[in-house]
């Protein structure tokens, strides 16, 4: 069966390869393009090289992870952190939380408060031109 003359359009074959390896494609279209790769060379070719490109953008995501340390280096290291982080959160309990909760509250009041006599006043405005 031959297959139709779109196909040979190298724009188009990198559109759908690409749609193909990043899960763009579902369904019966995706069930024909797999056909499609079974039977044309070229287009299972351009599907190779969107898998390598997105394989080679997936590497630079990764993290490194640094091998060459030993075991007790590693340990230590993550002790380390540990203790950064319990430092930290020592010194900020020293301050209790409710002390800079109620100054940012008390900071704050005012803009309720202004709110609240706007909202009274409104009421009043409203029910007045309302009712006579």
């Amino acid at each position: 069966m031959p297959e139709p003359h779109r196909y040979k359009d190298p724009t188009l074959q990198n559109h759908l390869a690409s749609r193909y390896v990043l899960g763009k494609m579902q369904g019966r279209a995706k069930l024909r393009f797999e056909k499609l790769i079974t039977l044309n060379q070229v287009m299972a070719r351009r599907v190779k090289q969107w898998e390598i490109k997105v394989h080679e953008l997936e590497r630079l995501n990764e993290p490194e992870l640094n091998l060459s340390l030993p075991k007790n280096a590693v340990d230590k290291l993550i002790q380390q952190k540990q203790n950064d982080t319990s430092l930290t959160n020592s010194t900020s309990s020293e301050t209790t939380p409710s002390e800079g909760t109620f100054m940012k509250f008390k900071k704050q009041i005012w803009l309720y408060r202004l709110i609240a006599v706007i909202g009274i006043l409104s009421t009043f405005l409203l029910g007045n031109a309302f009712f006579n």
